[in-house]
């Protein structure tokens, strides 16, 4: 009993180190970051506004030629919402099987007329019959998808509200809103009556420009940030041979921006995110291959040569973690343990600490 109280006494005494050891790192950050004005921010040299007009498919292409993950809609003088990448994966998915039914359904009435003349006419009622039931769930099981062949990029957008701090405001305030899940904030200036867009940056630009600025007087493992749940912890994973259509499907579901692809030791060798869906912007049938060939194909279109997926074992530094994705311009890095993924770092799990929120 005795051994059970001072083993309880210790791991409590951990734990009241590993808080305090954390007050500090988040401390030293969070200081930066509120002494640093909005106004002294870098923003992007054009920012990337998207008419409401826009087709969806355009809209997602855009985001994808300028590198970013998301941007505001407007409509007139309006911001109406936010296209996020995340969004499109789904957009992607729904076009996907539209356009797979839409074949099925042509190639089951060519069938249907193929038999129709090869029986007799005495059958030709038996064999239309048939054929329009065929038809008709054919054509029911389109309606369902209708919505998509009309769908607007103001509706795709209207659930994401557009953020937007003053220019008088600190950096803090801006990582507050990537903490909560932005992917763009806008600046409004403040020094005229008519609170203008000065700005917009994503979170990786202000990330990029932020974390130069932390000079980490104090540290931290990443088994104690998971330990108090501020990695992610545990990720889902799945196997290299999956169907790319099934592991985005995944995501969807599961409301996830990213996926750890694994082979058949559970050591990741890729992930997914919502940029790879650029590769379904020039063909449909890339979904059918396996999400390891996918994500190949999809590496082979960028110019940069980067690494696959950007891992940190789970006994190192926060400190280096920060560094790691700074230099790599990811948004995620995965943490792992004898190459298998444990949990995941990302920009906004790393906004989520400071702003402990």
């Amino acid at each position: 009993m005795q051994q059970d109280n001072q083993a309880q006494a210790s791991g409590k005494k951990n734990n009241d180190d590993d808080e305090v050891k954390l007050t500090a790192v988040r401390e030293d950050i969070a200081n930066v970051l509120k002494a640093t004005p909005v106004s002294k921010l870098q923003f992007a040299a054009q920012a990337i506004v998207l008419d409401h007009k826009l087709n969806p498919k355009k809209a997602i292409q855009t985001l994808l030629n300028y590198k970013i993950r998301a941007a505001p809609v407007i409509d007139g003088n309006q911001f109406i919402g936010v296209l996020d990448l995340r969004d499109t994966v789904k957009y992607a998915l729904e076009s996907y099987h539209l356009s797979k039914d839409d074949k099925l359904a042509q190639i089951d009435e060519q069938k249907q007329g193929q038999g129709g003349q090869n029986e007799n006419e005495d059958d030709d009622a038996a064999q239309s019959g048939g054929g329009g039931g065929g038809g008709d769930q054919q054509v029911k099981h389109l309606f369902d998808h209708k919505h998509l062949q009309t769908l607007k990029l103001a509706e795709l957008c209207k659930h994401r509200p557009f953020r937007y701090v003053n220019s008088d405001d600190s950096a803090f305030n801006v990582a507050q809103l990537f903490a909560a899940g932005c992917h763009v904030v806008g600046v409004v200036d403040t020094k005229n009556d008519k609170h203008e867009l000065v700005g917009v940056i994503t979170q990786g630009y202000f990330y990029g420009q932020v974390a130069s600025m932390w000079k980490f007087k104090h540290n931290c493992t990443l088994q104690q940030l998971m330990d108090l749940k501020f990695v992610t912890a545990p990720v889902i994973s799945i196997n290299r041979t999956m169907l790319a259509s099934e592991a985005f499907q995944m995501m969807v579901d599961k409301d996830l921006s990213g996926l750890a692809v694994c082979n058949e030791n559970g050591e990741i060798i890729h992930n997914t995110s919502a940029t790879d869906i650029k590769l379904w912007l020039l063909s449909d049938k890339s979904l059918e291959s396996t999400i390891e060939q996918f994500l190949i194909s999809v590496r082979n279109l960028s110019l940069i040569d980067r690494f696959p997926v950007c891992t940190v074992p789970l006994t190192d530094t926060f400190k280096r973690a920060v560094q790691m994705l700074h230099a790599t311009k990811y948004h995620r890095i995965w943490v792992v343990y004898d190459r298998r993924p444990m949990g995941v770092l990302a920009l906004t799990d790393i906004f989520k600490f400071v702003c402990q929120q």
